[in-house]
């Protein structure tokens, strides 16, 4: 009997499959939260005279105020990468039982699921952003033992704190190989900036040229969220296999 496709070769196949889809649901999120971020920069810098120092401006703010910069700095972050974690994993889902749905019923989906997300991101993306602040290691094993959450909530259609229940006692039986895809990923983000690096090094590239180098490392780092996501989507199918035969055993024997 032939194997399954691994999670990675399958993954790519379903990207392929329909990439546009895919592309847009990984792009929207973090474009409209950047977009939202320097639109609030400008205003706050409408709102101040040309010639207030940032560093001034910033001592002279409550405590207060710099809690609630930060964490609207982490959660432009975390937010649009639960959307997007939410839009891929649907469409995967989908996909794999090769059920048609629209990319217009995704993305309506995905704005109804801005709430739980808000809420992901105080119970999970808090702890993964701090986590990633201590040599990166401890936010990547949060991220990948949380990372079944979302679509296990997709699947079982469970609320937030079930879907979290659900999702981390799935994630310790395909742990590893999400790991491996999220480490995978950041070794990507990591080459790509330092292939950056190399090119706007030395002053080559300046002004108008940086920020288009910039900006297609940006966009890129964003496409690959989508195979990343299915990827993972895919593992937590693979997990859900796993837990079903005992399921299955245990209403066997509650019907004899």
């Amino acid at each position: 009997m032939e194997s399954p496709p691994s999670a990675f070769t399958r993954g790519w196949e379903m990207l392929w499959e329909q990439p546009g889809a895919y592309f847009v649901v990984a792009i929207l999120p973090p474009l409209v939260a950047l977009g939202l971020v320097v639109l609030i920069g400008r205003l706050l810098v409408l709102a101040h005279e040309p010639t207030v120092d940032p560093l001034a401006l910033w001592a002279s703010m409550h405590w207060g105020t710099h809690l609630l910069i930060w964490l609207a700095g982490i959660a432009s972050i975390t937010v649009p990468m639960y959307l997007v974690a939410r839009g891929v994993s649907r469409l995967a889902l989908e996909q794999q039982r090769d059920v048609d749905i629209s990319l217009g019923a995704v993305l309506v989906d995905m704005l109804r699921f801005v709430p739980t997300a808000m809420l992901y991101f105080l119970v999970l993306g808090i702890a993964t952003f701090l986590g990633s602040l201590f040599l990166v290691v401890p936010g990547l094993v949060i991220a990948s033992a949380c990372a079944l959450i979302i679509p296990a909530g997709i699947d079982g259609r469970l609320g937030p704190l079930a879907a979290v229940r659900r999702g981390i006692s799935l994630g310790g039986r395909v742990f590893w190989r999400v790991l491996g895809v999220y480490a995978s990923y950041l070794a990507f983000a990591i080459a790509g900036r330092v292939v950056l690096s190399i090119f706007t090094a030395g002053g080559e590239a300046q002004g108008f040229g940086f920020f288009v180098l910039l900006g297609l490392w940006f966009m890129t780092l964003l496409l690959a969220a989508a195979p990343v996501n299915i990827m993972v989507t895919l593992l937590y199918c693979q997990a859900s296999e796993m837990d079903a035969p005992p399921l299955a055993a245990a209403a066997g024997a509650g019907n004899t």
